[in-house]
């Protein structure tokens, strides 16, 4: 990371050094990094002021201690504001000899005439407007050139792209409500057609670019229809559980493969660790009960749909070999997973309104409102909300109808019948809605206990209706801890003062405790607080969807067979960069995305080593955007930015004169200013999203 982005700095200041040798210009310092001097702590120097430096020649050569850009000191040019009557130090020796004898002379001063200042032939301001315009953007330039080799490098090792395929979708979030299908492909962003496949990471970009001031327009690919449908989808700024950004999004996560993880790929005591024969790390699953698989959308549907049954996997043995190796020619194996028995507390929530309702589902074409609460399947009590998907999954299977009781904000109820329809695969995220896939509706799920289940663990923990969960946290035998750890153990409480709806994901991932391990709550009973131990049961009617099998994402790997189609690929891929740049400050410029989304130097340190742990490809690929993000944001027409300086020499060379040195002054100072107020409203932004 350090080398990457460094060098990134070197090379834009190298174009400066370039150009400005090349014109003649004394060049007196060049650093990567800036060397400010730290004050003394007790006389003693905390942080030095430079990591190291040398002379060569007539120029000095070192890194700074700061590492936030660098710079390339010439003769007579200063970046930073300086008064106009200031002293120019040793910009000219003509100047001080001029200060000088003026001293010493006794003549009247109204009767004196002074003497054009004459500059060193090798000082920057000596130097034509085309010159120094050529010496400012020569850095820019430099970058500019450098980014297609970074791409076309990283382009050449393989560079890894997630598909825009839909892998799960938040319950009740814009994209549920649009009704958006795990499985679904984005083959269009807008009304303009693709020039090239696109990536989760742009449909991802174009709904944060869109932000919350209009609509975002896609078009998917859905297995059951032949024509791409177009969806329209209202991004949100809450989507993105963030404390101290703000990013717009539509709630849809991307898919994930068929591949097994190469390492820790079965969860302990789960029923994939029960297989038969086992299954290994970097199995790739080819067939779910007989029927073939491609992405892991549709897999997880066919194991979610089939929860209370054993079934069958056919996997192809690929070890730890790279996916590209895939072919008939590896080993297939076929292996039972069985089912697995729910395990169950005996707590019945409460059930939350309805907060969100998917187009186009059995709930919607019913006529079921937002704001009602089912209180009634087929005449009896509604029962327990997070296993309200597995009893209607045996009337989807029968294609038989239902009849819910349904009751308004007013207390006024009705009944709706509709059928079920055969679900996707669930997902869960805390303190979100969740979902009843098979009627296409979401709610909220209180943490207020409204029944409790007889002779069941809450039951003989003492643990009554009306009771409200304020605090949970699993606590592990001491002889399982580390057996927990490798589980994935939470290593924290659960405050429901804080997160009042994030009882399903307790519940959830209680499915893989261990036998020994219990569940500490605190529930709040009469305004008063009382804490229970719970054991837990394993039910005799009620299973999960999960497995316990942990999978890759989904990655292709882009690589092209030449050196020729790598250049392509990279030229096209630093088009698509500036693109992206410009866009984002149009957005953030005309309000469209937060402030709040920017980061600095941390979080471009964090997700340079990110990359870099990836592979070559995708740490190549951030340079390239790194680069072509310093040249557009540098060339930008900000005084003290080189677009700053360029602004002024092209107003020099139009009026055929500088422009006033108090306006310099004056526009250098605000630029300045703005750029510290920004480097540091961006770097406390990333110290709070960083360690807070």
């Amino acid at each position: 990371m350090v080398a990457g982005l460094g060098f990134i700095i070197f090379v834009h200041e190298l174009g400066h050094f370039l150009a400005a040798k090349s014109c003649g210009v004394k060049v007196e310092a060049f650093y990567v990094g800036f060397n400010v001097p730290f004050p003394k702590i007790f006389g003693v120097t905390i942080i030095p002021q430079y990591l190291f430096k040398f002379t060569i020649g007539e120029t000095e050569y070192g890194v700074g201690n700061l590492p936030l850009g660098g710079y390339v000191k010439m003769l007579g040019q200063e970046d930073t504001p300086s008064k106009p009557d200031e002293d120019e130090g040793e910009a000219s020796v003509d100047d001080q000899e001029k200060e000088t004898n003026t001293a010493s002379e006794d003549d009247s001063p109204a009767e004196s005439v002074p003497e054009p200042t004459k500059l060193d032939p090798r000082d920057y301001r000596a130097k034509s407007v085309v010159q120094r315009f050529w010496i400012i953007s020569a850095g820019v330039i430099m970058n500019l050139l450098f980014a297609p080799v970074f791409a076309m490098l990283a382009f050449k090792y393989g560079v890894p792209e997630i598909p825009a395929r839909v892998g799960g979708v938040m319950a009740g979030g814009p994209a549920y409500k649009a009704d958006f299908r795990p499985g679904d492909e984005i083959v269009q962003i807008g009304d303009q057609p693709p020039v090239a496949a696109i990536s989760f990471s742009d449909f991802r970009e174009a709904n944060a670019l869109i932000g919350t001031s209009g609509k975002a327009v896609h078009y998917v690919q859905r297995k059951s229809v032949s024509e791409p449908i177009k969806i329209e989808v209202q991004p949100q700024n809450d989507i993105i559980q963030l404390r101290y950004r703000t990013i717009a999004a539509v709630g849809i996560q991307p898919d994930v493969s068929t591949r097994l993880s190469k390492e820790n790929a079965i969860v302990p005591q789960s029923a994939a660790s029960l297989a038969e024969p086992a299954l290994e790390n970097g199995d790739v699953i080819v067939e779910v009960n007989g029927e073939t698989v491609s992405n892991g959308a549709r897999m997880r549907q066919l194991i979610s749909q089939n929860f209370d049954k054993d079934i069958s996997l056919t996997v192809a043995r690929l070890g730890i070999r790279p996916i590209t190796e895939l072919n008939d020619d590896v080993e297939r194996v076929s292996i039972k997973v069985p089912s697995r028995k729910r395990k169950i507390l005996g707590m019945e929530m409460e059930f939350g309104p309805v907060i969100a309702l998917q187009s186009n589902s059995p709930a919607a074409t019913a006529g079921i409102k937002e704001g009602e609460k089912l209180i009634t399947l087929n005449g009896k009590a509604i029962g327990d909300p997070l296993t309200l998907s597995f009893r209607l999954r045996s009337f989807a299977r029968r294609s038989e109808s239902i009849t819910l009781g349904v009751a308004n904000a007013e207390g006024i109820e009705r009944e709706v019948e509709l059928i079920p329809r055969v679900p996707f695969f669930r997902n869960l995220d805390f303190n979100f809605p969740i979902s009843i896939d098979e009627i296409g509706l979401a709610f909220k799920v209180s943490n207020e206990v409204a029944n409790v289940v007889a002779d069941s663990p809450a039951k003989k923990a003492g643990i009554l209706p009306g009771d409200k969960i304020i605090r949970a946290e699993f606590i592990a035998d001491t002889a399982d801890a580390d057996s927990e750890k490798k589980i994935g153990f939470p290593d924290k409480h659960y405050d429901f003062a804080t997160y009042p709806f994030g009882w399903p994901m307790v519940e959830a991932i209680l499915q893989n405790r261990m036998m020994s391990t219990k569940l500490a709550i605190t529930v709040e009973r009469d305004k008063q607080p009382k804490e229970f131990s719970l054991n837990w049961a394993e039910s005799d009617q009620w299973f999960v969807d999960a497995r316990g099998i942990r999978l890759n994402s989904d990655q292709i790997i882009v690589k092209p067979d030449s050196w020729s189609g790598a250049f392509s690929m990279g030229m096209k891929r630093v088009q698509k960069d500036m693109g992206r740049i410009f866009n984002f400050l149009r957005a953030l410029i005309t309000g469209r995305v937060s402030v709040t989304t920017m980061g600095g130097p941390i979080t471009i340190g964090g997700v340079a080593v990110s990359f870099a742990l990836e592979g070559p490809g995708l740490f190549l690929a951030f340079l390239a955007f790194i680069s072509v993000n310093l040249a557009i944001v540098n060339f930008l027409p900000i005084p003290v930015l080189d677009g700053g300086h360029a602004a002024f020499l092209i107003w020099e060379g139009v009026t055929g004169k500088p422009v006033n040195e108090n306006t310099q002054f004056i526009a250098s100072l605000i630029g300045f200013i703005f750029l510290i107020s920004l480097m540091l409203f961006v770097f406390s932004l990333d110290i709070l999203t960083t360690f807070f």
